[in-house]
C-alpha cells in the first residue's frame, strides 16, 4: 500500500438540499485531456465520453480514502463521475461508511469541475435492511449545483487496490411468459418513490410480461436499461425461479430497480446475483445490457487433488462474488466484512490467488474498529451490526498472522498486540479465559442457542474462545495461561468437549426471545459433546495424547453416521477439516471432498448454510488449501 497523500476536496454549495434526502446521485463533470487521480469517501462510477470505465470510492476508514488512478482520462474529451451520496443517518446502509464530511477530490494538479443533481434517479424503499434503496429511473432533468472547494481536516488518500473491470455478459433467456393480473394498476415507477414495488407486484399489478435471464455466474452486476419501448422492472436474484422473489428478510432479491417508459439510463452501482428477471407491459420490450464486476484476483497455477478441481472452481467463483474492494460475506445481502468470514476468504485468496492486497485492506479497515477497553475489534465492519464478537475477534487476530506473521501494518499490529495484553489483564482468570461480553457466535446450529451465541452466562468460559485464544498465543510464541487440566475439568464431555460449562442455564434476553422461539431447543450444550467445541480444541492442539485420539474418533464417527451435517455449516466444517488434518491429512481431505463436493455440484459455488441462504459466501471457503498438492492450511494444523 502506498504512502498517504494530501487531497484537495470538493463538495456542493447546496449542502442543505441534500440533507432533506436519504440518498442522491451527484454527477460531476470535467474536461478530459489529463490523467486523473481521484479519491472520495463515497462510492462513485467514472465515465469517459459516456462509457463506464470503472468504479471507485470504496469503503474506507474515517480519515483515509482510497486513491484511484485513471490515466485513460488523458485521451478522453469529457469525464463524468456519478457519485452516490448517502446521508450518514437516514441512509442506513451497512456496506460502506456514510460520512458526515463527504467529498470528491482530485489529487495533484486539478482542473475545473461542475456538478449537478441527477434527478433522473429516484429512490424506492430499501429492499434489504443493509443495502441502498431501489433505483427508479424517471424522465426528469438534472438540477445544476455549484462545486466548491471545502476543508476536510484529517483526510488523506492512499493507493491500495487494483482496479476492477466490468465484463459485458450476454444474458441467456430462460423464460418468456405472461403473468396473469392480480389487479389493474399499471407498471409506473414514478408511483414507487419511497415505497416498495414488490407490494404492487404481489397484490395490485396488471398483466405483465416476464423474461428471466441467466447471467452466467453469481457475482456483482451492473445494468443499462433502454426503456424507450416501455417501462421495465428489474429483479436480481440468486435463483432462477421468479416465484421466490421477495424483498423480505434474508430472501433472494438484492435490489429491485425500475425504469419509466421513455428513459435510457443505468441504476447506480452493482446488484448481487446470477439471474435477472425483467418485467414489462405485455406488448413492451425494454432492453437491458449487463456487465459483471471482476476484481483482478490473479489466479495462481496450483495442482489439485484428483477429483478436487470442481470444488476449487466453486471456491474461485465464491471469491469473484465476495471481493468488491474488500472481503465481504456475500454479494447479495449485506456486503459487510464479518471478521470470521474474512479469515476464511483470506485463506482461500492466499492459496489460490496473488491479490493479497485485498486482504491487507480488509484487515486494516477492521483494525480501525479496535476498542482499547474491550480489547476487541468489532465483529463486522463497517456496520451497525458490528457488535463485539469474542470468537470473531480471535479469528481476526489469526487472520492477521496468517496474512503476514510480521504484522507490518501498524494499525493491525496494534489491534493484535494490544488485545493480547488486554485479554491477559482483563479476561484470563484461574487458568481459563472468561468470555468477554458480546455476541459469542460460533455457528448457525438449528436448536443450538449456545452455539448461536444467544444463551450464555455472562463471563462464563467458552470452549471455542479458549481454544482459539490458546491457538493465537501458540502462534505468537507466548504462554496462553490456559491450563489443560482446568480446561479438561471444565469442558471434557464423554469422548468430546462441551461448548459451555455445566450450569450454563441462562435465560434469553428479552430482545432474543422471539429468535429463540424459532428454533427447537436441543439438550443443553453443557450436557453433550459439541462438534464445534471438539473441532476447535483438536485443531488448536489443546487436547493431547489419548484424550485427543478419543475426541478425533468421536468427531469422525459423527461425520460417518450423518449426525455432523445437520449441526455444522460450511463455515465450521472448515474447522472440522482442520481438526482432522492435524492428525490425519487423508481423513481431512476425504471429509472436505464429500462436504464441499456436494455443494459445488449443486450450485457451482459454496453456500452459506444451504439452499435458503447465500449461495456464494465468504465464510465457506477456508478449506481450499487442503485440496492442493502439496496442501496448505493454518500453521496450527
Amino acid at each position: 500500500m502506498s504512502e498517504n497523500e494530501q487531497i484537495r476536496p470538493l463538495w456542493v454549495r447546496e449542502e442543505a438540499a441534500l440533507q432533506e434526502r436519504a440518498e442522491a446521485i451527484l454527477r460531476w463533470k470535467t474536461p478530459g485531456g489529463r490523467p486523473l487521480r481521484l479519491a472520495s469517501n463515497l462510492p462513485y462510477e467514472l465515465y469517459l465520453d459516456g462509457v463506464l470505465l470503472g468504479d471507485g470510492g470504496h469503503r474506507c476508514v474515517a480519515g483515509e480514502a482510497l486513491l484511484d488512478l485513471w490515466p485513460e482520462a488523458e485521451r478522453a474529451e469529457r469525464v463524468e463521475v456519478r457519485l452516490h451520496w448517502l446521508h450518514p443517518e437516514r441512509s442506513g446502509v451497512t456496506y460502506c461508511l456514510p460520512c458526515a464530511d463527504p467529498f470528491l477530490a482530485e489529487v495533484g494538479e486539478g482542473g475545473e469541475w461542475r456538478v449537478e443533481l441527477e434527478e433522473q434517479v429516484g429512490f424506492g424503499r430499501r429492499a434489504s435492511g443493509h443495502l441502498a434503496r431501489q433505483n427508479l429511473l424517471l424522465p426528469r432533468s438534472p438540477r445544476p449545483l455549484q462545486a466548491v472547494a471545502v476543508e476536510r481536516p484529517g483526510w488523506s488518500a492512499r493507493r491500495a487496490l487494483a482496479r476492477a473491470r466490468y465484463v459485458e455478459v450476454e444474458p441467456r433467456l430462460l423464460a418468456d411468459e405472461r403473468l396473469a393480473p392480480l389487479g389493474a394498476e399499471p407498471l409506473d415507477p414514478a408511483r414507487w418513490e419511497g415505497s416498495d414495488p414488490i407490494g404492487w407486484l404481489r397484490e395490485r399489478r396488471g398483466a405483465l410480461r416476464l423474461r428471466s435471464y441467466d447471467l452466467g455466474a453469481l457475482a456483482l452486476h451492473r445494468y443499462e436499461v433502454d426503456a424507450r419501448a416501455g417501462a421495465a422492472l428489474l429483479c436480481t436474484s440468486e435463483v432462477p425461479e421468479f416465484a421466490e422473489l421477495t424483498t423480505a428478510g434474508r430472501e433472494r432479491v438484492h435490489l429491485v430497480d425500475a425504469a419509466a417508459a421513455g428513459v435510457l439510463g443505468a441504476p447506480f452501482g452493482q446488484r448481487g446475483g446470477r439471474y435477472l428477471h425483467v418485467l414489462s407491459e405485455p406488448d413492451a420490450a425494454p432492453r437491458v445490457r449487463a456487465w459483471r464486476r471482476e476484481y483482478p484476483l490473479r489466479w495462481r497455477e496450483v495442482s489439485a487433488l484428483p477429483g478436487a478441481e470442481p470444488v476449487l472452481r466453486a471456491v474461485r467463483a465464491n471469491l469473484v462474488a465476495v471481493v468488491d474492494g474488500g472481503l465481504v460475506d456475500s454479494c447479495w445481502r449485506e456486503r459487510v466484512q464479518w471478521t470470521g468470514d474474512l479469515r476464511m476468504s483470506a485463506l482461500a485468496l492466499r492459496d489460490l490467488a496473488e491479490a493479497r492486497e485485498v486482504v491487507a485492506v480488509a484487515l486494516n479497515q477492521v483494525a480501525a474498529s479496535y476498542d482499547e477497553d474491550e480489547g476487541m475489534v468489532r465483529g463486522a465492519w463497517p456496520s451497525s451490526l458490528g457488535s463485539f464478537m469474542p470468537p470473531y475477534h480471535l479469528a481476526f487476530c489469526l487472520a492477521a498472522l496468517e496474512h503476514d506473521p510480521a504484522l507490518p501494518d501498524p494499525r493491525v499490529r496494534h489491534a493484535v498486540e494490544a488485545s493480547c495484553a488486554r485479554w491477559r489483564e482483563r479476561y484470563l482468570e484461574g487458568g481459563l479465559v472468561a468470555t468477554p461480553a458480546g455476541w459469542t457466535f460460533t455457528d448457525w446450529e438449528p436448536g443450538g442457542l449456545e452455539t448461536m451465541g444467544w444463551s450464555l452466562v455472562e463471563g462464563a468460559p467458552h470452549a471455542v474462545v479458549n481454544a482459539w485464544w490458546f491457538e493465537l498465543c501458540e502462534r505468537r510464541g507466548e504462554p496462553s495461561g490456559v491450563e489443560r487440566e482446568r480446561f479438561e475439568q471444565t469442558f471434557a464431555c464423554g469422548p468430546g468437549y462441551r461448548l459451555v460449562p455445566r450450569g450454563n442455564r441462562s435465560t434469553l434476553r428479552a430482545d432474543e426471545s422471539a429468535r429463540g422461539a424459532l428454533y427447537r431447543r436441543v439438550p443443553d450444550a453443557a450436557d453433550q459433546p459439541s462438534p464445534h467445541a471438539t473441532a476447535a480444541v483438536l485443531a488448536a492442539g489443546l487436547a493431547e495424547g489419548e484424550r485427543a485420539r478419543s475426541a478425533l474418533a468421536w468427531l469422525e464417527q459423527e461425520w460417518r453416521a450423518g449426525r455432523l451435517a445437520p449441526r455444522v455449516t460450511p463455515y465450521f466444517a472448515t474447522h472440522v477439516a482442520w481438526a482432522f488434518a492435524r492428525y490425519d491429512l487423508e481423513l481431512a481431505r476425504a471429509f472436505a471432498l464429500e462436504v464441499y463436493g456436494a455443494e459445488a455440484a449443486r450450485y457451482g459455488t459454496i453456500s452459506e448454510k444451504g439452499p435458503d441462504d447465500s449461495r456464494a459466501h465468504g465464510w465457506s471457503i477456508g478449506f481450499a488449501g487442503l485440496l492442493l498438492s502439496p496442501p496448505a492450511f493454518p500453521r496450527s494444523c
